[in-house]
């Protein structure tokens, strides 16, 4: 698994990830997932831009650096700093609360892949120690 960021002659920045020969599940798992946070608390989350497969050079074998089949995806580059306790516990609350509130096209909560009942987004907050809503 390697992943870095790039940046383009325009400026933008963005996440590179590439696999393995193999790992094509976990990728393309990986980058649905995203969409759904992407789409359930927009801004909190960078955006899946591109995912497959794509030739690239066997890493594996210098020699003949024959070209092979390997998973990858593209997301924009969120540049962030640590977090002091506080920030990071109404960050946590609003993405959980973003998250539970949204419910896909087949009514699970968004992310899940069959409809499954969310635990209510008061009661995530409470644990996360964010206090009442």
């Amino acid at each position: 698994m390697e992943g870095c960021c790039v940046r383009s002659s325009s400026g933008r920045a963005y996440y590179v990830k590439l696999g393995k020969p193999g790992d094509e599940e976990q990728y393309n798992g990986e980058a649905v997932s995203i969409e759904h946070i992407t789409r359930a608390a927009p801004g909190l989350c960078p955006a899946v831009l591109r995912f497959g497969t794509a030739k690239f050079p066997d890493i594996e074998d210098d020699e003949d650096a024959e070209m092979i089949d390997r998973p990858f995806w593209v997301s924009e580059y969120k540049f962030m700093h640590p977090l002091d306790p506080n920030s990071a516990i109404i960050l946590a609350g609003r993405l959980a609360l973003e998250l539970h509130a949204h419910r896909s096209q087949n009514g699970a909560c968004d992310g899940e892949a069959s409809p499954n009942p969310c635990r209510r987004s008061e009661t995530v907050i409470r644990e996360l120690g964010c206090g009442p809503i």
